[in-house]
């Protein structure tokens, strides 16, 4: 997932909390067949070029679109589920990054997925709408974004529902709730110990958005919907259904507010990108700060490019700085640099 860079703690925001180690115990039903299913429905519809899974977690999907023949960069805030992408698959392409602010330059990608539930985290429909707009940004024209989201209507049926079961060793307690006058789902996961002690205790907050509600957001930002389905099997959409499962053409048209200066620190009027961290994962699995410059964001794939037409060719500040760095990088072979933005 993506949002404020910040170690985990109980002031942290909740998806900072959920999303670590113990993450893939509460969700292990969400397993590798049903991400199979999901880039069964999406490949056929990808267009050519580079694909972002936007909040790839422990890369489930990543695996899947590349087995289909889609292989894609992977974008997460946690670092426990990044890790374990890259002990999954050390030939993964993978970036720490907040979702709100994607470190790729504008027209990079042929697609953005956002794949089970990973919209609708944050605390106001602004910040939301912030995530819709970075990513029509990072699409090339007519590029395509995948929004795969529960349906609200069956979700809120399943309010007041719980659950308790056993996996790898603990208690997983779940508590399902509406918030926010039925804006919200809430689920409160509480994970305890073989000897009962609490070990996680946080809640879920996802902001519910109707299809209606999403297709005015997306038509606003320029985006036509071109495609809507119920579940991953490609089914019709309706209140029973599963899932809401939307696909949408960029098209040409910039939006109205595509980098506004209250949330992008001066984009466009000359100041210049503010320096910022960014962030990759190494061979050993651990995230690193790869450089910071004030005019260039750069990110290090640890893949050399199979073909050498796919490698970049670096310019300006950012082959000198980093030509004399390149045995500080561990060996790290640069295969995407995401420049000036």
């Amino acid at each position: 997932m993506g949002g404020d860079a910040a170690g985990p703690g109980k002031g942290d925001p909740w998806y900072v909390r959920a999303f670590g180690p113990l993450y893939p115990l509460v969700y292990g039903h969400r397993d590798d067949a049903e991400a199979e299913r999901v880039a069964r429905l999406v490949q056929p519809i990808l267009p050519p070029g580079a694909v972002l899974d936007l909040a790839c977690g422990a890369g489930r999907h990543l695996r899947a679109l590349a087995a289909a023949g889609a292989p894609a960069i992977g974008l997460d805030l946690s670092e426990p589920l990044l890790r374990a992408a890259r002990a999954a698959d050390d030939r993964a392409r993978l970036v720490r990054a907040d979702m709100r602010r994607l470190p790729f330059r504008s027209g990079r990608f042929a697609a953005v997925l956002s794949l089970f539930t990973s919209f609708g985290y944050f605390e106001t429909e602004e910040e939301d709408r912030g995530v819709l707009v970075e990513a029509r940004r990072i699409l090339a024209p007519d590029g395509l974004l995948v929004l795969d989201l529960a349906n609200s209507v069956a979700a809120l049926r399943a309010i007041g529902y719980s659950t308790e079961r056993e996996a790898g060793g603990f208690r997983i307690v779940e508590q399902r709730a509406a918030g926010a006058e039925g804006r919200r789902l809430e689920k409160r996961v509480q994970i305890f110990d073989a000897y009962g002690r609490s070990v996680l205790d946080y809640v879920e907050r996802v902001r519910l958005y109707d299809r209606d509600e999403l297709a005015g957001i997306l038509g606003a930002l320029g985006f036509r919907i071109i495609g809507l389905w119920g579940d991953y099997g490609g089914e019709s959409f309706d209140d029973r259904a599963p899932r809401m499962i939307v696909a949408a053409n960029r098209g040409s048209d910039q939006p109205r507010s595509e980098r506004p200066e209250s949330q992008w620190g001066g984009a466009g009027e000359g100041k210049g990108v503010r320096e910022e961290r960014v962030w990759s994962v190494g061979r050993d699995g651990n995230p690193r700060v790869v450089d910071r410059l004030h005019d260039v964001r750069l990110v290090v794939h640890v893949r050399q490019a199979a073909d050498p037409r796919d490698r970049p060719k670096l310019t300006g500040p950012a082959r000198r700085h980093l030509r004399p760095r390149a045995g500080a990088l561990g060996g790290a072979r640069l295969t995407a640099v995401a420049a000036r933005l």
